[in-house]
């Protein structure tokens, strides 16, 4: 019995593991310039606008994204990722109809612009080649039911050690 409780929780703990590297993700991107600083989360692998076909392989386009500027909410916005042959890559963020950041640096995203994929990472943003306006930083959010799973298998684990060491002591 207690060989059977043991390989259930084993094969919980590792199912967990598998399941938490390999769930869907989001990512979380923060801007800081000065004491600026806007947040908001997409999809690792986007769903985007389809690509522009006037000038294709310039940019992609994720529209009604929420964002967050100093720590306060704000309206929807729409992203704009591009490759810009003169600056290298960027972004941009429009809201309301008005263009509120427009940056340029290091290409963003690897794949093409109809299934782009973020690159994880702090990269050093400009304003059209102007000098240093801030960085960009794109980390990784595991799935939280996955969390759960993996730590339920943990938890469980830890509850059989714990009843075998009562049990000799």
């Amino acid at each position: 019995m207690l060989r059977r409780l043991f390989g259930i929780c084993f094969l919980i703990a590792i199912f967990g593991v598998f399941s938490a590297t390999s769930a869907k993700a989001d990512d979380v991107f923060t801007y800081e310039f000065g004491s600026d600083s806007f947040t908001w989360d997409l999809a690792a692998s986007p769903s985007i606008v389809p690509p522009n076909s006037d000038v294709p392989g310039s940019y992609f386009e994720i529209v009604d994204v929420p964002f967050s500027e100093n720590n306060g909410p704000q309206t929807q916005g729409t992203f704009d990722f591009y490759e810009a042959p003169d600056h290298g890559g960027g972004f941009q963020l429009i809201s309301n109809s008005s263009l509120i950041l427009n940056l340029f640096g290091p290409q963003l995203y690897t794949g093409g612009e109809g299934s782009p994929t973020f690159k994880l990472g702090t990269f050093d943003l400009n304003n059209d080649g102007v000098g240093p306006m801030g960085t960009l930083t794109i980390k990784n959010t595991p799935e939280p039911s996955s969390l759960l799973l993996l730590g339920a298998g943990l938890l469980a684990l830890l509850g059989f050690t714990r009843k075998k060491i009562i049990a000799v002591a």
